[in-house]
């Protein structure tokens, strides 16, 4: 999706439709999946590349509420970061790089159990490439995440 945004000049035309789907963060910590309401403590959120998108409006309503979270932007480059100076303002996302330069000073690497953190009462949220989030699954299963009930791919 990146590279397809990169591409884009001025006067393009894009097209967007959504959302879509079984899942809604509501305000004062209410996730409804599948038209049932959690009351919610606590998420960890995964993002790939401009699956941030997907995740950013969840933390900031989730922050607003004061639903604990951590968050790992995962990304090639630090150039590659998106809505940077946002994210910044969260003592909550770390970002993690797979090609990181000399001078970076964040984490480094691919999806691991460390950077997926603890099995907790809430919810693993997950957003951005097929194959991260193939990776997210597998090491969520091995670290004793419920898949079927805390484990949300947007």
């Amino acid at each position: 999706m990146s590279a397809c945004i990169d591409r884009l000049k001025p006067g393009d035309t894009v097209e967007c439709k959504g959302p879509f789907g079984d899942f809604e963060y509501q305000t004062g910590g209410t996730l409804v999946i599948k038209n049932i309401a959690h009351q919610v403590s606590r998420f960890t959120m995964i993002a790939g590349g401009s699956g941030i998108t997907g995740i950013y409006p969840i933390l900031r309503s989730a922050h607003k509420d004061g639903i604990k979270c951590h968050v790992v932007d995962c990304n090639k480059t630090e150039v590659d970061i998106l809505m940077r100076q946002e994210l910044d303002g969260y003592k909550e996302v770390s970002h993690c790089l797979s090609r990181p330069t000399n001078g970076w000073k964040g984490r480094s690497g691919y999806i691991s159990k460390a950077l997926i953190g603890p099995v907790h009462d809430g919810f693993l949220l997950c957003c951005g490439p097929t194959g991260m989030m193939e990776s997210v699954l597998k090491i969520a299963e091995i670290v004793g995440w419920d898949i079927k009930k805390q484990v949300i791919f947007l």
